[in-house]
């Protein structure tokens, strides 16, 4: 014999819905969240099954929802007291219809509303095993999903690293290269940053100017250059300035020890990929 109350509640299914479906968006803040017409479908489709089950005694499609609503719910972020809590609120809609709608003579209306609950209470049990069975599920996909990207990052660093060593052995081995070729010309080379301030003094320079490479390295060429005569560094800077260069020019100087001297110098002011001065070079030959 088809239980009173369901009957009640297939004949008045668009009524359960709208009910539960406002205590849900009312009482659990994951499905206020949700689209109405994603919740009404949901609920719906819900009903439609329950009441199925209940009749015919075959949980085969509840079951396949339930598993269907956990795992869509558990990506959404529904934790499980939020999960259950709605479950919980079906028991009082169907009991609020059966009685505004159903016979007040019916003695078998409380003993089919017993029936349903019931079916509920067991159907509230499996859906919190079927919520933690998704939801363990989700987040051991997740976390392996967060070990490869973690390895592959690991992998790109460690590539990067020796990237970034070869390129530095690189650079080292032609920043040696070009320092045997600078002490290796025949004319003394001397280079200065933007604050004039030498960083390079070779050792023909120093054999020109008879002034060691530690005594001018850090220091300003207004400096150095004070300790020898012939060298007007102002003129040379107003020029560098001026015109970007300093032509070849002849001068007599006298070195730090007092040597007296001929040599040619011509100076050239560079400039980085941003065409921002970077500092000057002053080549000397004797």
């Amino acid at each position: 014999m088809l239980n009173p109350a369901v009957q009640i509640l297939a004949d008045n299914l668009a009524l359960f819905v709208d009910r539960l479906c406002g205590r849900l968006a009312a009482a659990v803040p994951g499905y206020a969240r949700l689209d109405t017409p994603d919740l009404r479908a949901s609920v719906d489709g819900f009903a439609t099954d329950l009441l199925l089950a209940v009749t015919s005694g075959d949980s085969g499609r509840l079951t396949q929802r339930m598993r269907e609503t956990s795992a869509e719910r558990a990506s959404q972020g529904f934790a499980l007291s939020e999960y259950l809590r709605a479950l919980f609120l079906a028991p009082p809609v169907c009991r609020e219809i059966v009685r505004e709608l159903g016979p007040r003579a019916d003695v078998s209306l409380a003993k089919g509303v017993s029936e349903l609950e019931e079916r509920l209470h067991e159907l509230t049990a499996m859906a919190a095993n079927i919520f933690t069975e998704v939801a363990a599920k989700q987040l051991r996909a997740k976390n392996l999903e967060l070990n490869r990207l973690n390895q592959t990052l690991q992998s790109r660093e460690a590539a990067l690293e020796a990237e970034g060593i070869k390129i530095n052995r690189a650079l080292a081995s032609a920043n040696e290269f070009n320092a045997r070729v600078l002490e290796s010309l025949a004319s003394g080379v001397i280079a200065l940053n933007t604050n004039k301030v030498i960083t390079l003094f070779t050792q023909r320079m120093q054999a020109i100017f008879d002034i060691p490479a530690e005594e001018a390295l850090g220091r300003t060429a207004p400096e150095v250059f004070s300790r020898f005569a012939g060298i007007d560094h102002a003129l040379i800077t107003a020029s560098i300035v001026a015109t970007g260069r300093f032509p070849l020019t002849k001068l007599k100087v006298t070195s730090a020890t007092g040597r007296d001297r001929t040599v040619f110098a011509r100076g050239q002011r560079m400039f980085g990929p941003d065409g921002e001065p970077e500092g000057t070079v002053i080549v000397v030959s004797s």
